[in-house]
């Protein structure tokens, strides 16, 4: 975690005639994010794009997955646009599919640094495999999240089965 914008500004100091791409979740990105600066500072064109649901998604469900109830997962909206804008770079905020490709064009076109605030939903990461022990502790999550909390949300499967079919 956390390597995204570390490993894109070394890129672009290695390959400054290429566009740099950057992509990390929100989670990762605040563990680094006053990297932003130094981009800033020497001028690297980059792009970060931050896949912002306002959690710490994958920690979220390696916990599920270890069989434990979910704790510090949530995190605080962040409006990483405006913390681009407040370095001296370009931010942008994306939460409309609409206006995706507009935005990605004016980032893309900028010779400036630029984060790309995408929200998105909260939707579990697919493994490429799923073992036993992993069906095994999330069901005891399951249980847990049942008698602690009364509660026992399943993920959408309209929406899981659309993204591997």
């Amino acid at each position: 975690m956390g390597s995204g914008l570390p490993g894109a500004i070394a890129a672009q100091i290695a390959y400054p005639d290429k566009q740099v791409v950057g992509i990390c979740g929100e989670g990762g990105f605040t563990m680094v994010m006053h990297d932003f600066i130094t981009a800033v500072k020497y001028d690297l064109p980059i792009k970060i794009v931050v896949l912002n649901n306002s959690k710490l998604g994958m920690i979220k469900y390696e916990q599920q997955e270890m069989g434990h109830l979910n704790y510090m997962t949530d995190m605080k909206e962040i409006d990483f646009a405006a913390f681009a804008k407040a370095c001296g770079g370009e931010g942008y905020h994306i939460d409309k599919l609409e206006d995706l490709a507009d935005l990605l064009k004016q980032a893309f076109l900028s010779n400036k640094p630029a984060i790309i605030d995408v929200a998105i939903e909260d939707m579990a990461p697919l493994p490429g495999k799923i073992t036993y022990e992993q069906a095994v502790k999330y069901g005891q999550f399951l249980i847990k999240e049942f008698f602690t909390n009364k509660k026992v949300e399943f993920p959408d499967l309209g929406k899981a089965m659309h993204r591997i079919l």
